[in-house]
Parts: C-alpha cells; structure tokens; sequence
C-alpha cells in the first residue's frame, strides 16, 4: 500500500465562513424546498428550461398560502401547480417592471 502524504492537508485551516454562498447571495440548487421542487429544477437544467430552473432558484421556497393551496390539491396536479405558480410569479413582477413609469 503506498504511503499517504499526510503534510497535503492542513487540518488548522478554517474557512472564514461556512456560509460563502449565502454571504455572497449566490443561489444554489440545494437552496429550493421540497424534494419535487428540486426534482423539476433537475428536469429543467436538462431540458434546457433556464427560464423554470432560474425561477426555482430565485424563489426557493413557496409561501405557507401557497403550500397550504397545493396540498388541497391531488396530488398529481401538484407538480404542475408548483410549476405554473413560480412562473406566474415570475411573470407578475417582469410585467409590474414594464408598467413602472420611469424615473426622471
């Protein structure tokens, strides 16, 4: 067995923060709530939607009227729910942009 250069890792280092990417407001995949959320944001990324998969990560989690309202549902009509109101919300504040009057 050959000998592991143990002087390769120093065990005193200690990151300033464990939390870089929340310190810097980067969004990560594992940012998004619930496990068929994440699923579709996987779909998404392969399928090429980068409009879904960037509206899943600038909105990871949905509110408590949102969740309450999806579990009313069937299932089956949750995943397409979870879909449709990440993008209406997308949607919603592209189109309250376009009608803010410009600043003079």
């Amino acid at each position: 067995m050959p000998k592991q250069n143990t002087n390769a890792i120093d065990l005193a280092y200690r990151p300033d923060s464990y939390f870089w990417a929340m310190d810097s407001n980067i969004k990560l995949s594992s940012d998004i709530k619930g496990a068929e959320r994440k699923a579709i944001y996987e779909r998404a990324i392969q399928s090429g939607n980068n409009f879904l998969a960037n509206s899943l990560i600038a909105d990871p989690d949905l509110s408590y009227d949102e969740r309450t309202s999806l579990g009313r549902m069937h299932p089956n009509f949750m995943v397409v729910s979870t879909c449709l109101t990440v993008i209406l919300k997308k949607l919603k504040s592209h189109e309250s942009r376009l009608h803010q009057r410009p600043k003079t």
